[in-house]
């Protein structure tokens, strides 16, 4: 009976010892294949926003802060160069204006720009001419979508051409609009807002059958509404 009782000692060990060394080289095995398959993956290539790959991280069980993305903007230098109108409907409209504006600007995050703008500014009826020169900023929402709404203040001061530049007025002008990317850092976008700004009025004379009658300088004070479009680079 304890001859027995040893053989079936001695049995139980060996198939011990031997499931342990059996789990161990399958274990050893299973890693070193998944190891291979996370090199095998080149995740430089992916955006965040690539749902399939998250999902991919998830399934084999990959820890978030190893999956290595792009982000979705590129900090630094921003150029925008938008086209407009801003227009004032009713007895006023001969004070309709074309507009173009260069920002130079710089992206801190993928949902603030900040810079320092120029531009002009064409009365549609005369020739005046006025010169912005402004601080530019603009917040934007849904950063992670390629199509995504934001929200603009441009504010300065105005200087008057015809004035050769003398007089100056203020600026100020909030939009809302959209914008559509092609990548990290280009795209294109619409807004529309308001526009105010002082336009100052050159003084003189004018005569006629009853004399000579002077006018002195004045200041005018603008609203419009105000269309964009815009390249960003």
């Amino acid at each position: 009976m304890s001859m027995k009782l040893v053989k079936f000692s001695l049995l139980l060990v060996f198939i011990v010892g031997n499931t342990n060394r059996i789990t161990a080289q399958l274990s050893a095995r299973y890693s070193q294949s998944d190891t291979a398959n996370i090199e095998t993956l080149n995740y430089d290539n992916y955006a965040p926003a690539d749902i399939s790959l998250w999902n991919a991280a998830i399934a084999d069980s990959i820890p978030f802060d190893e999956v290595k993305t792009k982000p979705s903007f590129e900090r630094g230098y921003k150029g925008c160069l938008e086209t407009g109108f801003d227009l004032q409907f009713g007895k006023a409209d001969y004070l309709n204006w074309y507009k173009i504006n260069f920002i130079n600007a710089y992206q801190f995050n993928p949902g603030l720009t900040l810079g320092i703008g120029t531009g002009l500014r064409k009365n549609l009826k005369n020739e005046s001419l006025l010169v912005p020169v402004f601080l530019s900023l603009k917040s934007f929402s849904n950063t992670h979508e390629s199509v995504n709404p934001y929200f603009s203040l441009q504010a300065g001061i105005t200087l008057n051409t015809v004035m050769h530049f003398s007089k100056t007025g203020y600026f100020v002008s909030p939009q809302i609009g959209v914008r559509k990317s092609f990548g990290r850092k280009s795209g294109i976008y619409a807004a529309v807002g308001v526009e105010m700004k002082r336009y100052t009025q050159k003084g003189g004379f004018t005569s006629d059958y009853m004399g000579t009658i002077m006018y002195p300088e004045s200041y005018l004070d603008m609203m419009h509404i105000s269309f964009v479009v815009g390249w960003e680079f």
